[in-house]
């Protein structure tokens, strides 16, 4: 009897060690677990920071670029002016001098012909002299001629340069107003509403399945502001919306044709658009972004940059 009671309270004593021993396992189990799936999610997260870092590093450069390339033409343009604002000032010089030696032949000119007149009257007395006088008067009359000649070609080649001068401030004058114009105009944004239909409510978190996109319109509404407003008005602009974590911009969609962005001619009014894009959205961050719309091509505005989707939730106003 004894020895069966102590067989039993060693089992039992077996049996609570070994459940100890199975809970504390699956309780491990479990921490490492949920560590493991906090691993995942930060790895996730990191992803998702080191792609939206690409991103904001990508346009980051793309600003700079196009700043310094407008600087550079400005630069060169400069300097060419420079070279013909040389040009044209020897060409002046070599024409004020021409122009002295012709005007010292003239009048020489013109007292060989009354020296010529008045030994004409007794003619055979003078006759040899007179020769002499004809000689060297046609000599004169060909230097006045030749001088001449040169004076009409530094006259032209000096409006050339002129002419390519004016061009050239010309487009420097346009290229600092594009600079000042892409670099200090700033969006202001009145209204975004991110949506399913156009006419429905505001969505208040983007799908967790990108397959079902329920973003499709982005309505917004913005006005620019520069302290020089004439450099903005009737001038043509974009909309676009920027994927920040990949750096890709999304296309506005009408119909069946598909955009870059939304473009309108700016009047200094409120500007009201709305933004059509139906494909999947897996990304949680997303900008709203507005170009200028050149004679020789499209600039981002330096100071357009606003977030309309943070960690996918959709920043409506």
């Amino acid at each position: 009897m004894k020895r069966t009671a102590t067989s039993i309270l060693f089992a039992i004593i077996a049996l609570a060690v070994f459940g100890y021993g199975y809970f504390e396992y699956h309780t491990a189990k479990a921490r490492l677990d949920e560590k493991d799936q906090d691993i995942e999610l930060l790895q996730a997260d990191l992803q998702q920071t080191t792609q939206r870092k690409a991103a904001w590093q990508a346009t980051a450069i793309e600003l700079e670029t196009e700043n310094a390339r407008l600087q550079d033409s400005i630069t060169t343009l400069n300097a060419v002016i420079a070279r013909l604002h040389t040009t044209i000032s020897e060409k002046n010089k070599a024409i004020r001098k021409l122009k002295g030696r012709i005007k010292r032949r003239e009048v020489k000119y013109e007292k060989l012909k009354e020296e010529i007149a008045a030994l004409s009257r007794d003619y055979k007395a003078n006759e040899t002299k007179i020769a002499a006088l004809e000689a060297e008067k046609k000599q004169l009359r060909q230097q006045m001629e030749t001088f001449n000649r040169e004076q009409a070609n530094l006259v032209a080649v000096r409006g050339d340069a002129k002419r390519q001068q004016e061009q050239q401030l010309d487009r420097v004058t346009h290229l600092s107003a594009l600079q000042q114009l892409v670099t200090s105009t700033e969006v202001s944004v009145h209204t975004v509403a991110l949506r399913s239909s156009r006419y429905g409510r505001n969505i208040g978190h983007l799908s967790s399945d990108a397959s079902k996109s329920n973003w499709r319109y982005t309505i917004f509404g913005l006005k620019l502001k520069h302290d020089d407003m004439v450099l903005l008005l009737d001038e043509q602009f974009e909309v676009r919306i920027q994927d920040l974590d990949t750096g890709e911009y999304l296309k506005h969609t009408t119909g069946k044709q598909s955009q870059e962005g939304l473009q309108f001619k700016y009047d200094g009014n409120l500007i009201e658009g709305v933004f059509v894009n139906s494909q999947p959205k897996a990304s949680g961050n997303y900008e709203l972004r507005v170009f200028y719309l050149g004679q020789d091509g499209k600039y981002l505005l330096h100071k357009s940059g606003h977030k309309i989707v943070a960690d996918k939730k959709p920043l409506n106003i």
